[in-house]
């Protein structure tokens, strides 16, 4: 195995991959104007460009550039990740006929991961071709009249898209970002990735089932201070899996999110003994459901509750390998 550190666009790109006619990159950030260096020079070359961290949003600067690129040459495409767990990878795949050369490491496909800054890349013997299959069903082309519906799109004073990770800067402009978009246009997003969800289901992992979000007060004494109620204990509100069904056998191990039907998107992992709790990272569960039902004081939620409500179960659907899609409605199990 070959290692690079130094002089990278030389090594890689220059010396090591002339005579390819195809490259696939899956890059956490990536810049038009490194795009069009690569074509300038590699006018030949068959690109697809995977960007895997478009979640935080996509200058409009490069978004123009990329479209452009894209205009301009048939054997060039872009792709914006829109689904799944946020892929931070870099990988570089050169192919022809005959032979592949695959590299990973740590440059972002971009002016600054193979000219200003330090980073490696490692030459390897495979990759497997899934990690393709997959981003690509992951995500869209940046020219699909669909992807403002999925992408932060702003307004940037950096000269490119990499430079949100690689700068000390990155919390004022995320900050910038969030602050363009209202809440009403974040809510619009996340039914659109239901209804892609929706069309995309992997059935290779495809499964409909509930959940209860809390068993009657003869089968959980103490119900007022667990479960979605741990807030009163000062620990964190969650699901407890019940006897009819275990969470291991419907949840992976690592984290997953799941888009509800009221257009939010929860990221979740399974935590407590025996991974029998239903834990939500990013909102107060409490909070959640309390909501949901409409109560207004701050009280432990009681089944009676759930029941009057008709919030005793949840219907989730799974999609993929860690994407879910939730909702109170049973009809909605049946995507």
């Amino acid at each position: 195995m070959e290692i690079y550190y130094e002089n990278l666009y030389e090594n890689i790109f220059s010396e090591k991959t002339r005579g390819y006619t195809r490259l696939r990159v899956v890059s956490g950030y990536a810049s038009s104007d490194y795009l069009s260096r690569i074509i300038s020079e590699f006018p030949n070359l068959e690109i697809e460009l995977y960007i895997g961290m478009t979640f935080q949003g996509v200058s409009n600067s490069d978004h123009s550039g990329f479209k452009s690129v894209m205009q301009k040459n048939d054997n060039v495409k872009v792709y914006y990740q829109v689904l799944g767990i946020p892929n931070h990878m870099k990988v570089y795949e050169f192919s022809s006929v005959t032979e592949k050369k695959v590299f990973i490491g740590s440059a972002n496909f971009s002016e600054n991961g193979f000219f200003k800054h330090k980073e490696i890349l490692a030459e390897v013997l495979y990759l497997p071709e899934i990690l393709f299959v997959e981003q690509q069903r992951n995500s869209l082309l940046c020219t699909d009249p669909k992807i403002d519906r999925y992408i932060d799109f702003y307004e940037n004073e950096y000269k490119e898209f990499g430079d949100m990770e690689e700068e000390k800067h990155i919390k004022s402009d995320a900050t910038r970002i969030e602050n363009k978009h209202s809440a009403t246009k974040k809510r619009e997003r996340a039914r659109h990735k239901w209804e892609l969800l929706r069309q995309n289901i992997d059935p290779q992992y495809h499964r409909s089932f509930n959940i209860t979000v809390m068993l009657p007060p003869e089968n959980n004494p103490r119900w007022d201070d667990r479960g979605i109620n741990s807030w009163v204990n000062n620990k964190t509100p969650v699901i407890e899996q019940t006897p009819r069904l275990s969470f291991s056998l419907v949840f992976p191990r690592e984290e997953f999110i799941i888009y509800t039907d009221d257009n939010q998107v929860l990221n979740a992992r399974l935590t407590g003994r025996f991974n029998g709790n239903l834990d939500i990272l990013n909102m107060n569960l409490y909070d959640y459901i309390r909501r949901r039902i409409g109560l207004l004081e701050k009280r432990p939620i009681s089944y009676q509750d759930l029941m009057l409500s008709g919030y005793t179960t949840l219907y989730l659907t799974r999609v993929n390998n860690n994407e879910y899609i939730m909702s109170f409605n049973k009809q909605d199990k049946l995507f």
